[in-house]
Order: structure tokens, then C-alpha cells, then sequence
């Protein structure tokens, strides 16, 4: 974490943990930052049942009574001789002699020196008695809070009732892939989610499959949102672009400011990760052992194996309901009994019909019609009910729908998309049931829907296509110093990058991003072009844009990473006759006298670059 902010939030939490009052309120706020700072919850009884203190007692002790805690919100704690301290810790050691670690929290902030005092004074008692008395002023329990436990959603919700600037923090600074809402349409399956959540209680890893537009997405939402409080953090991944799983180790979890990759916290916290539409499938072993204690992940895909959990078609009581809702009368019975018969219990198409009466753009006899054009859901044909119901909606979603269009896939980066369509257009998208549960990091739309994108070429001109691809350009220039959009931008639309370069649309905003989401396997050197042909064209440039510039140097480090695996010798010379290009200090292009390479000089060792 940046040092500046580190010490911003240090300052604001200090503030809060001054004010909390009266001493009861504090020693719950005590209780659970202990366990939290432990790890372990701790017996708690220096308050009744009902909140009061309770005399003669040490406010926590563990179930050994090897730990011990005191709590107080003493103004003048740390005045004079510390007598109340000294009590509180004679107390903890009379009542519990077997404690070897006593804990003694406190609201205020002591000075420097006398902080100083206390920590050598306790040394010595420890190099004697063999007990470690660990002293927690108001900045140690801050500096706690910001430097271990700020990216545990448990603690913030949990601590964030008597540090309101916890919940600020969260609110005011980035998060990503957080616990996606179930969205808009969707029912719940009290025995699906119930079926979902066994598997989860019994494995660290769970697979839900089925079809596209089946709800498994939905239903792992729900699950995920009902089971909150069992973990530390709820990681949402779309993982539709994952095609290994070391690929997670460089996905990173932001929260509160603090920014983690998702192996670590797998390891290290209580995490349940949800592995999204997952297109390849996961050696279930592996993923296991990715898993540390309390963590779990789940996985929903279209690729059913004997260990996944088949996602079922809706009941006719819940397909009734779902095609019916916030309709006054709900579906005609005769009504009902068409769909149910032509598409059975599939809950995308369900909640197209029910958009498309609930928005009138179609009357419950037309949908009549429309399923006799339809033979039976597993047919080629469910795809043209879905096109005639989504005809219907295209006047209101022609902006919308044609982004995914242009972009040739069904995901589009959620940044992007926001700078596309603006949010009114995210909304509209999901008012009207077109999206899957929130992705995180990419806005996706039901495969069904996409596929019918094909169908209507009117909704893509030519026009539409130059504006939504200068678009995508302004985006990338304005998140190219910004880390964590960058990354997702350069992931989440490597298929479109490739598509527009290798159309002639080399853009350096599109260069720049393609050699950033290429892992070293990935990269194609015929795409890349000529490197050296590239450089000097841009020495002719008096004063070369930063993108432009760092294009040069990436397509370096990228071609040295693809060709290193293969032929180190090759990698090797290819970099070295790369640098002259970049000379330093005494070069004759002006475009380049000033450039230094540190981060492509770390993939070189020192002899090399001799």
C-alpha cells in the first residue's frame, strides 16, 4: 500500500478508536479485534448476557488459559507510573498464572517514549517469566487494522460498527471482484442453493453445470451472498479467459486500497472463491490444493463431469412464477401451458418473455404464437424464439447490444462498457434480464442473447463501428497509468485487440494493450510486426506520445519472454541487438536520447547486459 494513504487511514482510525465509549462498547469492539488479530474466537465473559460489566473477571481468556486480554478507556492510561495497566496485568496473571500471553487494549495513544519504555520493560519480563505482554495503544490497534486485516471483509463489517471510518474506507477506495447480487428476475431455489451449499460444506471444491442461461451463475451468486459471514473475503472471478489455473496468481483482489493477488489469499484467509463459466476444466486436485485452511472454491461451467452438480430445469410452479412476475394477473393459464410445452423450464428464455410483456413491446398472445414456431427448447430452434423476443427489445438496446457486437464476443470490459453505454446502458441491460450476474471486472450477456446479435446485422454500421472503436481507444489512454484497469482492459479484451490489429488497426493505445495481456506463449510475432521498423519511425517524431513509446519497449520484452522458453540463445541475441535502438545519452534521435529501460533490464542478468 502506497505509504501516504498507509498513514491516512493509520490517522483516521486512531480518531475513532479515541472516541469509543463507554467501556462496554470498547470491550466488544476488544472482544472481536482480538479474535480477529488471533485468528481464533476467545472466550469473552467480562460482560453478562445482557452487556454489563461483570466484576472480579478478566475480559477474554482463551479456552487454555494460555492468552488473556484487558480492554479500558482510561483517559490518563498512560500518565504517571501506569498504575492502571500495571492492575490490569497483575489481574489477567492472578486470575489465569497459566497465561503466557497477556493483551492489554487500550483507546488511547501513548508518546513515543513512553511506548518505548513499555516495550523494553516488557522484553525483560518476558526474558524472565517467560510471558509476553503485548500492549495495543489506540496507533497499534489502527496500524493492525491497516497493515493485516483491511482486506477482510468480515472485519470491516464487523469492526466498521464502532470504526465508522472503516466503512468509508471501503466506500471511497477501490474494490474488485466482489460478491456479485443475484440480479434483476431472478427466483429463488431454496433446493438448488440448499444442494450447492452441502457440496460446499463437504469439499473444498464444488462444480455446478449446465447450459447456457440455466441460472447457474445466479444460483452461485446466491449462495455465495448466503454464505457471507463463513468467510473472511467472497472473491468473484469471471473466468471465461482463464485457460490455466497459474493465471490466478496474477489476478488481483482489491480491497479497501489494498490490491492481492488470489493464490495469496486462498492461503492465507477464509476465502470462497467463485471461478465463473469456466471454459476449460480444472484439475479438481490442483484446484484443492490451492485451498488453505477454511477456504473453498466453486466453479460453474457448461462441462459436466461426475464430480460436478447438474443445475435442474425450473419446476412448473417456479417457471410459472418467473414468467408471470411484477405482472398484474401474472401468465394465463393457457399461456403457460404453450411455453411450458415448447421450452420447458429454461429460465434465460423465461425471463426474455416475461421482459418483453412486462415492457409491452409483446401480449401474452403473441409469445402464444411465437411458440409454435419453436419445436423443442434443446432444438437449434429455442435460439429464434429468443431472436424474436430480443427483436422486440432491440429498439430500446440497439446502443447497447451493438457494443457486443462490435466486440465479436459476449463480454466486454466493465470499465469499457461503462465508458461506452454509460451506466444508464449497464442498467437498461439489466432491467431487462440480458445479463448474466455481476462479473466483476467484465459485463457479460447470456450466450442465447449473443447469438442472436448475429441475426441482425442492421445493428451494427459502419458508423457505430468507427465511434465505438475510437472509443475504445480514449478509454485505454485514460486508464494507462491506472494499474488495476489497465490490467483488466488488456485481459478481459485480448480477442478484440487481436481482431483489430490483425484487421490493420494499429493504434499504439491497441498495440500497447495486446503486448500487456499476452502471457510469453500467447505471443504472435507476425502480429507484433517489425520492432526495429516500429522504433525508427518514431525517432523521426519530435516529441513521442508515452504509449507510443512504451509500445517499443514491451514488443522488446515481449518477443525475449516468447522466444526464451523455446531458445535461450535466440531470446538472448534478438534482445541485445534491440538495445541499440534505445541508446542512452548520445543517441541521434531525439525521440530517444533520454530513455533508460530499468524494467527491461531485469530480464537480462548483469553479464548479459554487458
Amino acid at each position: 500500500m502506497n505509504e501516504t494513504l498507509r498513514n491516512l487511514f493509520v490517522k483516521r482510525l486512531i480518531e475513532n478508536i479515541e472516541v469509543i465509549a463507554p467501556g462496554p462498547r470498547f470491550e466488544r469492539f476488544g472482544n472481536a479485534y482480538v479474535d480477529f488479530y488471533l485468528g481464533v474466537p476467545l472466550g469473552h465473559r467480562g460482560l453478562n448476557a445482557l452487556g454489563n460489566p461483570v466484576g472480579h473477571t478478566v475480559d477474554t481468556v482463551s479456552d487454555q488459559g494460555h492468552v488473556a486480554a484487558e480492554y479500558t478507556i482510561d483517559k490518563k492510561y498512560f500518565d504517571g507510573d501506569m498504575d492502571k495497566a500495571r492492575n490490569d496485568f497483575e489481574h489477567a496473571r492472578k486470575k489465569h498464572p497459566n497465561a503466557k500471553d497477556v493483551f492489554l487494549l487500550c483507546t488511547e495513544t501513548a508518546g513515543p517514549k513512553r511506548y518505548s519504555e513499555m516495550v523494553e520493560e516488557a522484553a525483560k519480563y518476558r526474558a524472565k517469566h517467560g510471558v509476553s505482554i503485548h500492549l495495543h495503544d489506540g496507533r497499534r490497534i489502527a496500524e493492525t487494522i491497516v497493515d493485516r486485516l483491511l482486506g477482510n471483509d468480515a472485519v470491516v463489517e464487523r469492526l466498521g460498527e464502532y470504526l465508522p471510518a472503516l466503512g468509508q474506507i471501503r466506500d471511497e477506495y477501490e474494490a474488485s471482484n466482489l460478491v456479485p447480487d443475484p440480479g434483476n428476475g431472478y427466483l429463488a431455489r431454496p433446493a438448488v442453493e440448499k444442494a450447492v451449499a452441502d457440496a460446499l460444506a463437504a469439499s473444498s471444491c464444488v462444480k455446478v453445470a449446465g447450459m447456457g442461461g440455466s441460472g447457474k451463475s445466479q444460483c452461485a451468486a446466491a449462495v455465495a451472498a448466503a454464505q457471507r459471514q463463513q468467510y473472511d473475503l467472497i472473491i468473484w472471478c469471471d473466468a471465461s479467459q482463464l485457460r490455466h489455473l497459474e493465471q490466478l496468481a496474477s489476478l488481483p483482489v482489491a480491497r479497501s486500497g489494498v490490491s492481492r493477488n488470489v493464490v495469496a489469499l486462498l492461503r492465507t484467509m477464509r476465502c470462497l472463491l467463485v471461478l465463473d463459466d469456466a471454459r476449460v476444466v480444472f484439475d479438481r486436485a490442483r484446484v484443492v490444493g490451492m485451498c488453505g485452511t477454511g477456504s473453498k472454491v466453486l466453479i460453474t461451467t457448461r462441462q459436466a463431469d461426475a464430480d460436478a452438480y447438474l443445475i435442474p430445469p425450473l419446476e412448473p410452479e417456479d417457471a410459472r412464477e418467473m414468467l408471470g412476475s411484477g405482472i398484474d394477473g401474472g401468465c394465463p393459464a393457457e399461456v403457460f401451458d404453450a411455453v411450458w410445452s415448447t421450452i420447458g423450464g429454461h429460465p434465460l428464455t423465461l425471463r426474455l418473455m416475461n421482459a418483453a410483456v412486462s415492457d409491452r413491446t409483446a401480449s401474452w398472445q403473441e409469445l402464444v404464437a411465437d411458440c409454435q414456431a419453436v419445436a423443442e427448447f434443446v432444438d437449434d430452434r429455442q435460439e429464434r424464439i429468443a431472436d424474436r423476443i430480443l427483436r422486440r427489445l432491440m429498439p430500446a438496446l440497439n446502443r447497447e447490444l451493438s457494443l457486443f457486437a462490435w466486440a465479436g464476443q459476449p463480454t466486454c470490459d466493465r470499465g469499457f462498457a461503462r465508458h461506452a453505454i454509460q451506466p444508464v446502458g449497464l442498467r437498461k441491460l439489466q432491467t431487462y434480464c440480458l445479463t448474466t450476474p455481476d462479473a466483476g471486472a467484465s459485463v457479460r450477456i447470456h450466450d442465447i442473447v449473443y447469438s442472436c446479435l448475429g441475426s441482425t446485422p442492421e445493428l451494427l454500421t459502419d458508423a457505430r463501428q468507427r465511434e465505438l472503436g475510437d472509443a475504445f481507444e480514449a478509454y485505454i489512454r485514460s486508464v494507462y497509468s491506472l494499474d488495476l484497469e489497465l490490467v483488466a482492459v488488456c485481459y478481459g479484451m485480448k480477442a478484440v485487440l487481436e481482431r483489430l490489429v490483425r484487421a490493420g488497426d494499429r493504434r499504439p493505445a491497441f498495440l500497447y494493450c495486446l503486448l500487456m495481456g499476452w502471457d510469453p506463449a500467447e505471443v504472435d510475432p507476425a502480429l507484433m510486426g517489425d520492432i526495429h521498423a516500429y522504433a525508427k519511425s518514431l525517432g523521426g517524431v519530435q516529441s513521442p506520445e508515452p504509449i507510443a513509446i512504451s509500445v517499443a519497449l514491451e514488443a522488446i520484452e515481449a518477443r525475449y519472454r516468447h522466444e526464451r522458453p523455446s531458445s535461450y540463445d535466440t531470446a538472448k541475441a534478438n534482445l541485445l541487438s534491440a538495445l541499440p535502438i534505445f541508446p542512452v545519452g548520445r543517441s541521434k534521435s531525439p525521440g530517444y536520447g533520454h530513455l533508460k529501460l530499468p524494467h527491461l533490464m531485469i530480464a537480462v542478468s548483469a553479464a548479459e547486459q554487458r
